[in-house]
């Protein structure tokens, strides 16, 4: 059984770049900045209705096809990129002062190299995550998309058709 599902999204902050509410917090400011709101969920910049907003791991505006193209959503991503390159370069330092506190530290067991461990994928994740957010939002909605379905272990198939590009997701059964 196949089916084709079109998604009129934007991703507007791919996952990992910093944490959660660093990312929120950024993105809220850069709304602010460009004189929007958030009404539940639906945001608004200048009076206008750009679409729903759903905020946790990444940042996504979804949208219906019906809408006409819109500059905001692209300069707001523009704004959100340029602001959150900042604060994940404060992240990254951060994360650095911390593993280089640790591994001074005359204590460092097994369950502090444990925690520079996670500091280092954090790190990693982070620096993946940012050369996403400065792709186009189509490839980077898509890599998002496989990378979620990969971890949750299914296997997908891509495929460049003339109306795009269409993925198909297979769950690995062993």
């Amino acid at each position: 059984m196949s089916s084709t599902v079109n998604f009129d999204i934007t991703l507007m902050a791919a996952s990992c770049i910093v944490p959660e509410q660093t990312m929120r917090r950024v993105f809220l400011s850069c709304v602010e900045e460009m004189r929007g709101e958030l009404k539940s969920n639906a945001l608004y910049i200048g009076g206008e209705y750009l679409g729903q907003l759903a905020i946790g791991k990444r940042i996504v505006l979804q949208y219906g096809s019906h809408m006409r193209q819109s500059n905001k959503r692209s300069e707001l991503r523009e704004l959100f990129t340029k602001r959150i390159a900042v604060a994940q370069s404060d992240y990254l330092n951060e994360l650095e002062e911390n593993q280089r506190r640790l591994r001074e530290s005359a204590a460092a067991e097994a369950s502090l190299l444990a925690e520079i461990e996670q500091m280092e994928k954090a790190k990693t994740k982070s620096i993946a995550a940012m050369q996403r957010q400065e792709k186009p939002e189509c490839e980077a909605i898509k890599e998002e998309l496989c990378e979620a379905a990969e971890a949750k272990g299914y296997d997908v198939i891509e495929e460049k058709t003339k109306q795009g590009i269409q993925l198909q997701f297979v769950r690995r059964e062993y």
